[in-house]
């Protein structure tokens, strides 16, 4: 914390008094607010739940105390506690300055004069308030310099039946739009992001936004645009990312080495050293490119980023810049075979276990790298020995990485080591007390790395496990839809096989009623012509009574209703070849008809006319056929003619 302070601010000192915040009865805490200089509230006995109501109440500025762990039962919960308090409001640990060194309670008091009994809780809350307000301490978390935005369906939507899968979809295509609003905004305000979608076939099931800006700029850019809903089918959220700032003192390993990227919703990370070992390997989910750069800086110090993607990803090339490190790609196009080529040669002198394609992918790219400098490492060495000189082995590697000629490099390395020597020689003429302090303290600092990497692995297979439930969720979800979508399917199939019965049952019927009507039907027909029906005159059911044979040239055809006719239907007419065509109900439009004055096909208003239906076919008198023809006003010869179809169209009858 900055030790100047312009504004007065209020600061609530805490103190354990008994219990645990990891027990089931809780603990009891003594709590002390400060303002100014002013203590204006105290409380001797106070719950958690208690504290929590006196921050909100007063808007404290900071929580102070002296060890953060009375607070919180587990490192995790931070997080939870931080949700409970203003935005405003930071949790201090007085007791680590800025540089992380512990410093007691009591030495503290002392520096800064500040009365202290150390066995009256409240008075060591009330001196933790006072140091705080200082500026005295390092703040436990800080808000980093970005956000996300997660777009998803919200879980509490629970719309079942028939019209689950449309809505789902419409859920799909509602997410899809959302993130293209977001992303077009975040463009114009020239925010820098990585986006990772879930794409679905309705459009997108989760879209998340890294974005790389503070939280409240974030909001004021994006104002209008981003609005965050908890309640409608789809949820929009803006999640500050926050830092642990308890991190103990650790110098960052100078230990050079390669790493290997393969950027995606699972961000594959290989790191080998120099020597071509196998240092790490992991896949990050969803990862922002400051938890991809803390991972690779926890292992090393990188002189190379690789991958097997060229030209190189936007990601891949910003956390390499951020590193200040170049990127080699391994080859243009690195086909799947030859990978697994690579890494089968590298298993065989090294097991490894590969968890996902993307550890493939990058492993790959960074042992490609490292075959083509190997012989540059060889070559070096060589000359190494030709010298008789015993450079920094690590150094000379980096400079030769770095693009610095072999020999320029081992002049180099060897400064380097000169200097660690001159270092070593100025630390032997310490005092023998500090020696055995610092002593103890590297010790102790290599104890807490150790426990560090033991709970780093820890995390690592608890993350392992996370994401292998949620592939397992997911893939009980697919069991059950496509359960569901099968059990839907029968009985859609069970449905319409009753129907089909009923419909066969019906048809029956209709054929033996058919069969009896034709029986009964009595009469001479002879001077009758018997004709085709159709509903409707349009284009598409006349085609399909073509194609079915129904209906051929020389046809004389009833339609039971011409409205709706056109110009259209009238040319396609004129292409049939039929050569009468009589109507019932509707009037013919007037393209209709001039369009058949043209044509050779005689269109008459059957309205009045009498008709035999025998079964479902209808008749009709010659004579009254030849009459509509006369009436019609034809020339003479056009009435030959007709008389002349209808002769012929009684023959082909017949010899049916």
């Amino acid at each position: 914390m900055s030790s100047s302070q312009n504004t007065v601010k209020t600061v609530v000192g805490v103190d354990l008094i008994s219990g645990s915040p990891r027990s089931r009865k809780g603990a009891k805490y003594a709590v002390s607010v400060i303002k100014g200089e002013k203590e204006i509230e105290k409380l001797e006995s106070a719950t958690f739940y208690d504290l929590m109501r006196i921050a909100r109440r007063y808007d404290a500025d900071i929580i102070a105390v002296d060890n953060i762990f009375e607070l919180i039962g587990r490192a995790r919960d931070i997080y939870p506690l931080m949700s409970r308090l203003s935005r405003k409001t930071k949790i201090v640990q007085v007791t680590i300055t800025d540089r992380g060194i512990f410093e007691s309670l009591k030495d503290l008091a002392e520096a800064y004069n500040i009365a202290l009994d150390e066995r009256d809780p409240l008075s060591e809350a009330r001196t933790c308030a006072i140091l705080a307000s200082k500026g005295v301490g390092k703040e436990i978390l800080t808000l980093k310099p970005e956000c996300r935005i997660l777009i998803s369906r919200n879980r509490s939507v629970k719309q079942g039946g028939s019209g689950r899968e449309r809505w789902m979809r419409s859920l799909d295509a509602t997410i899809l739009e959302e993130t293209r609003k977001i992303e077009d905004a975040l463009r114009r305000a020239e925010i820098d992001y990585d986006l990772y979608a879930l794409r679905s076939p309705g459009g997108l099931r989760r879209a998340e936004f890294i974005v790389y800006e503070a939280e409240e700029k974030v909001r004021d850019k994006l104002a209008g645009v981003l609005k965050e809903e908890e309640w409608g089918p789809v949820r929009i959220s803006l999640i500050p990312a926050w830092e642990s700032q308890l991190k103990f003192i650790k110098e960052q390993s100078s230990r050079p080495i390669l790493v290997g990227l393969d950027p995606g919703l699972n961000f594959g990370i290989a790191i080998i050293d120099l020597d071509g070992r196998l240092v790490h390997l992991c896949t990050l989910r969803r990862a922002s490119r400051s938890e991809v750069i803390d991972e690779i800086l926890s292992h090393g110090s990188p002189i190379i980023i690789a991958t097997d993607v060229d030209p190189p990803p936007k990601n891949v090339l910003k956390i390499a810049g951020s590193l200040g490190v170049r990127v080699e790609v391994a080859k243009k196009e690195m086909r799947t075979n030859e990978k697994m080529d690579i890494i089968l040669d590298y298993v065989k002198e090294e097991p490894i276990k590969l968890g996902s394609v993307h550890e493939r992918d990058s492993l790959a790219a960074v042992l490609k790298v490292y075959k083509r400098l190997k012989p540059l490492f060889s070559k070096a060495m060589s000359r190494v020995r030709e010298l008789g000189v015993e450079p920094d082995r690590n150094m000379l590697l980096r400079k030769l990485v770095e693009g610095y000629a072999i020999d320029d490099a081992i002049k180099l390395s060897l400064e380097t080591k000169q200097e660690q020597r001159r270092e070593v020689t100025r630390e032997a003429h310490v005092p023998v007390d500090c020696r055995k302090l610092v002593e103890r303290l590297n010790s102790m600092k290599e104890l807490i790395n150790e426990y560090k990497e033991l709970l780093r692995q820890k995390d690592a297979e608890i993350r392992r496990l996370r994401e292998r439930i949620e592939r397992l969720e997911d893939i009980r979800a697919m069991e059950i839809e496509k359960d569901r979508r099968i059990e839907m399917r029968d009985k859609r199939i069970e449905e319409l096989m009753r129907e089909l019965e009923k419909e066969k049952r019906m048809n029956e019927i209709l054929r033996k009623e058919l069969e009896k009507m034709m029986e009964k039907e009595e009469g001479d027909i002879s001077g009758w012509i018997p004709l085709k029906v159709v509903r409707s005159l349009s284009i598409d059911e006349i085609k399909y009574l073509i194609e079915r044979g129904r209906i051929k040239s020389n046809d004389v055809i009833l339609v039971l209703d011409i409205s709706g006719a056109g110009q259209r239907v009238a040319r396609f007419l004129k292409q049939t070849g039929i050569r009468v065509l009589i109507y019932r109900s509707g009037s013919p439009s007037h393209e209709f008809l001039e369009e058949m004055k043209e044509s050779d096909v005689l269109l008459v208003d059957g309205s009045k006319l009498e008709l035999r239906w025998r079964g479902v076919v209808p008749y009709i008198r010659e004579e009254d056929l030849l009459r509509l023809s006369s009436e019609a006003k034809i020339s003479e010869a056009e009435e030959i003619d007709i008389i002349k179809v209808l002769e012929e169209y009684k023959e082909k009858l017949i010899k049916k």
